[in-house]
């Protein structure tokens, strides 16, 4: 993978960790059948699918306080927070 395959799937994994957490707190406010909560859902769902064409597979991992993808560290002080 190039550089900047590297740095556009980063970027979009974080979209999606950002597409991810508004699903969620969509969730949580409004439940799982309402309209916004299935709009933010079908939008990280997309995130995800763009995320996957640029690079497959691709490992997140999740800690309290930052998003690793590969080496790379998403950590509060990102931008993307």
């Amino acid at each position: 993978m190039t550089s900047g395959e590297g740095a556009a799937t980063l970027g979009a994994v974080a979209e999606l960790v950002i597409n991810l957490s508004i699903a969620q707190r969509s969730r949580h406010i409004y439940g799982g059948e309402h309209v916004v909560a299935k709009r933010s859902a079908a939008r990280a769902a997309e995130t995800l699918r763009q995320a996957l064409q640029l690079q497959a597979p691709i490992t997140v991992h999740f800690t309290p306080k930052a998003v690793f993808c590969g080496s790379h560290c998403l950590e509060r002080g990102h931008p993307i927070y």
